[in-house]
């Protein structure tokens, strides 16, 4: 389970954890790279990208853009218009190139600090009658997750959180007239005359498509009626317990393992530490002046900022798990002693040693069950490699997975057909009670030939598994006449769109060339101007305007008028009014705020930066066709 910390000397690591921030300090420029045709050998056929070593599965790909779309309430198709599958790609990648980074360095956030926010994340989930494993179940399922690959989730974007704060704090100071300026920019407001032609209404009737129209569209729409691929297989499994039967370890045995290497169980001179870690030199010195008028350090951190969230309780450290900077102080300090104000990459921190533990050996009466553990797992992973290679050796062969399943204990399952996703016929997930391995699983069965049966692979759970395609359902197209009624619509809406444009350029033009008002073509369309008094760059914008639009109409001076695109339709508009913000009546912290924002930004291109040199060093391969037939248009060409 998640709560339980996986490894005895997480807790010595957790700045150590952090080292990483140090390299991130070494410059920036990551923006979505290898979209847009490039594509080269190293991708397998199921993976939207390779990261390294690391592939991005369709299947979790799929998953995460998903989410974001029903957030947005987008479908697919807009989805690739606007972009977003590339930048929602270019996130996955961004973070996948900070944990392979982070991995070879052997950094790792801790599991108690991942637990503590996952905790955090689930406390507002959790009902006057419910465990916390219960809230955390239902945020898996509305995320559609497993727990592992939320725990993996959560635990990078907190190494992410690291590295972004490293970054804002070395960040560039904005001089004060720079900022005034900024602030002038970033709260001025527009008075405009806007007029919206919806695309549903071109002011004309669009005639009707005729057969060979419709044919030519749904020639042109290539995948959007494409039926995938199915496959349905046996998936066959033993599990970690058939190996580890029968295991007997006696103490005598583990005394002589004990005897036999006494230093392996010594444990180096810890230091039991309560710290905090602020921005500034100034609110460190303030925490220090606090605990020595007899305040404990979390009253200290609450007195001066108000806060207790940069207070982490007393943890254990070896050396070895600080930062040199740290450590050198810590470690020649007495007990109860005040360490700091000192300065890390993470901040300033001030440290109260709250106990010294002397160098010892654990007993062997300590460390007996685990050395028990630990030679059992060693026996049953020898006994599985055994078994797994015995189970391959009898399906190569020619034995079925049927013959085998007695003599290794097998649990079968037979699995519907699924297409490369995992969904069914109904369009409902399958492998429900393989999340963990759904991607795995899929892309094992996805490269055999129909009636071939996989070698053994490892599944999660310490099981190993055999699996057998029994059946391929080839892709095929939806009948033309199954899909006429939507053929039909799409066309319609299509040509709506097109004589909405081209009587939009008709009367932007008229405007332009001064033989018409913008109330004179709004009168010829039926229409009359909708006047906003107050557009403020800052704000969000509201139908009919789109984000697009609103750049355009800050983008034009007075008096221009301008057409672009909204939502759903064709906005014209006259901008009537420009009024910059004004900072002499603004809050001088305001202003100081905004300038942080800019200052942060500063502090992302640094970033992007160094991403850019990850992205060099480890290699980026996007599968740009996979992502086009997945996702691309439907050929939505007139």
């Amino acid at each position: 389970m998640l709560l339980h910390y996986m490894r005895k000397g997480a807790k010595t690591g957790l700045i150590r954890y952090t080292l990483f921030t140090l390299l991130i300090l070494a410059a920036g420029g990551m923006v979505f790279m290898d979209v847009g045709g490039f594509f080269r050998g190293g991708v397998q056929r199921g993976d939207v990208a390779r990261v390294g070593h690391e592939g991005i599965t369709l299947s979790d790909f799929d998953r995460s853009l998903q989410a974001v779309l029903r957030q947005q309430g987008i479908g697919p198709d807009d989805a690739w218009r606007f972009g977003m599958v590339s930048q929602i790609l270019s996130m996955e990648i961004r973070e996948t190139l900070v944990a392979q980074a982070a991995s070879d360095m052997g950094i790792r956030i801790g599991d108690p600090v991942v637990a503590a926010r996952i905790a955090d994340l689930v406390k507002p989930l959790a009902a006057d009658d419910a465990t916390p494993q219960e809230a955390l179940n239902r945020l898996l399922r509305m995320q559609g997750m497993s727990e592992a690959q939320f725990v993996g989730a959560i635990r990078r974007d907190m190494t992410a959180g690291l590295l972004r704060g490293a970054f804002q704090s070395e960040s560039l100071r904005i001089p004060d007239s720079l900022a005034r300026d900024l602030y002038s920019y970033e709260k001025e407001e527009r008075s405009v005359a806007i007029v919206f032609l919806p695309d549903s209404d071109p002011g004309k009737a669009v005639s009707a498509p005729t057969e060979a129209d419709l044919q030519g569209l749904y020639k042109a729409s290539g995948s959007l009626y494409a039926i995938p691929e199915r496959r349905s297989f046996t998936l066959a499994w033993f599990g970690a317990d058939l190996a580890r039967r029968d295991i007997v370890v006696s103490d005598e045995e583990l005394r002589k393992i004990y005897d036999g290497d006494p230093e392996a169980y010594a444990l180096p001179e810890m230091r039991t530490l309560a710290q905090v870690i602020v921005k500034t030199e100034t609110e460190a010195k303030a925490i220090v002046a606090e605990v020595k008028t007899g305040k404990t350090l979390e009253d200290a951190l609450k007195a001066v900022s108000g806060k207790k969230d940069a207070y982490q309780p007393p943890q254990d450290f070896a050396r070895e798990g600080l930062f040199p900077a740290v450590a050198d102080p810590v470690f020649s300090a007495k007990e109860k002693d005040i360490i700091g104000p000192v300065r890390t990459p993470l901040g300033w921190h001030v440290l109260v040693l709250e106990g010294i533990k002397a160098p010892r050996t654990q007993s062997f009466d300590e460390v007996k069950e685990a050395i028990r553990k630990e030679e059992i797992d060693m026996r049953a992973g020898e006994k599985l490699s055994a078994l797994s290679d015995s189970l391959d050796d009898r399906i190569a062969g020619g034995g079925t997975i049927e013959e085998a399943e007695k003599d290794f204990s097998l649990t079968l399952k037979v699995e519907k057909l699924l297409d490369a996703q995992g969904l069914g016929e109904d369009a409902t997930a399958g492998l429900s009670d393989f999340e963990a391995d759904r991607a795995n699983i899929l892309e094992t069965v996805f490269s055999l030939m129909e009636s071939e049966t996989s070698p053994v692979i490892e599944i999660s759970g310490g099981r190993h598994a055999v699996i057998r395609v029994d059946r391929v359902v080839a892709s095929s197209v939806k009948p033309f006449e199954s899909v006429r009624e939507d053929l039909v619509k799409r066309w319609e809406t299509q040509q709506k769109k097109l004589a909405n444009i081209a009587r939009a350029k008709a009367l932007i033009e008229s405007v332009k060339s001064g033989k018409k008002t913008i109330e004179q073509v709004a009168a010829e369309a039926g229409l009359k101007p909708d006047i906003i008094s107050t557009l403020r760059r800052e704000d969000a914008p509201s139908a009919p305007l789109s984000p697009s639009a609103v750049a355009a109409i800050f983008d034009s001076s007075k008096g221009d008028t301008v057409l672009a695109e909204g939502v759903q339709g064709q906005v014209l508009a006259k901008i009537l009014d420009i009024r910059p913000g004004d900072p002499s009546k603004a809050d001088p912290s305001e202003i100081r705020a905004l300038a942080g924002k800019y200052e942060r930004e500063g502090g992302e291109v640094d970033l992007a930066s160094y991403l850019g040199h990850l992205h060099a060093s480890y290699g980026v391969v996007v599968n740009e066709p996979l992502l086009r037939q997945m996702y691309g248009p439907g050929r939505e060409t007139p």
